[in-house]
């Protein structure tokens, strides 16, 4: 079932997060936008990921499953553009290239599509300051003209540094926020599984896992209460970790020998560090593993002694928890 994207460009939105769970057909119904509008207006198209390797699979993927719905057009990829009847149509770029692209003149490009801008763990990670780097992009594509933007995202989690940054509800639920033009896109047949799935193979085997509520019914993959815990206030921001663009205070309470990591935190002290080397700003510190407070992070979180704010924090901080175990 492929998610209706009239009802997303019903709210003419410039900024459009759409969350929702894995193959709903974000990304198709997007291309074929792009497609279809070239088609009828000329309006071009940026296709974006974050780093060049994920590029490169998406370029090889990206017209063989929609090609067939536009037999009487000429689809083909050059280079890292896709070509219409002879004509550049989409053109591909990566966040991580964006500095590279100011001089760039994008007249004629109506949309851009940032599509996986949620990192699912692993390896893989934001891109150091992203939400700043992506909002350069916005102003070097855009300029003074209108802003038609969509970050699709496999739904893994309903917080991200974008929610920080742009000040957004949690990816759980539809909301316009019409002052600013954004428009959260993160509940479509929420718990209705489709037909194709519920008589299936895949709907026995995963049923009762966490993964099948995340896949079938559009509920987070990794989000979880656990260990949420408001910190006392009489806490002093022991140090601030930048993790993913996002300042994060560590307090620890001597009483408890308990760890809480908290957004709301003093962010004047000097004690900052940072997990990305790419992001050595000025008056932070690259955070070692020969640094004492690293091990003791590590032993305190391996031991169910760190505890969190709220889901916000939790979600930021676990890609720091994700480093060092």
């Amino acid at each position: 079932m492929y998610f209706n994207r009239n009802k997303v460009l019903s709210y003419n939105a410039s900024l459009n997060f759409i969350v929702l769970k894995r193959g709903y057909g974000k990304s198709w119904t997007l291309k074929d936008l792009a497609i279809s509008d070239f088609i009828k207006s000329g309006a071009k198209t940026i296709w974006l990921r974050r780093y060049k390797p994920e590029l490169r699979k998406a370029i090889t993927k990206f017209l063989p499953d929609i090609v067939d719905n536009y037999q009487d057009h000429k689809l083909e990829i050059k280079g890292k553009a896709v070509f219409i009847d002879g004509k550049e149509a989409i053109s591909f770029f990566t966040l991580s290239e964006a500095q590279d692209l100011k001089s760039m003149s994008f007249l004629g490009y109506k949309y851009l599509i940032y599509d996986e801008f949620i990192v699912e763990g692993g390896a893989k990670r934001y891109i150091a300051d992203e939400c700043d780097v992506f909002c350069s992009l916005l102003s070097t594509v855009f300029r003074d003209r209108p802003i038609k933007a969509f970050l699709l995202g496999n739904k893994v989690k309903s917080v991200t540094p974008y929610n920080i940054y742009f000040n957004l509800p949690n990816f759980d639920d539809v909301k316009f926020i019409k002052d600013r033009s954004t428009l959260v896109y993160a509940k479509d047949n929420d718990g209705v599984i489709e037909d194709n799935y519920a008589k299936s193979d895949l709907d026995k085997v995963l049923k009762g896992t966490k993964y099948y509520d995340y896949a079938m019914a559009n509920a987070t993959l990794n989000d979880s209460s656990a260990f949420i815990e408001k910190r006392p206030k009489d806490l002093k921001t022991n140090l601030v970790l930048n993790i993913s663009g996002v300042d994060v205070g560590m307090f620890f309470d001597t009483n408890s020998s308990k760890i809480y990591f908290d957004i709301k935190c003093d962010k004047t002290i000097r004690a900052k560090y940072t997990l990305n080397k790419e992001n050595m700003a000025e008056s932070y510190m690259l955070l070692s593993k020969q640094f004492p407070m690293y091990k003791i992070i590590k032993n305190s979180y391996v031991n169910g002694r760190v505890f969190f704010n709220d889901i916000k924090t939790k979600t930021i901080v676990q890609e720091l928890l994700d480093f060092i175990v």
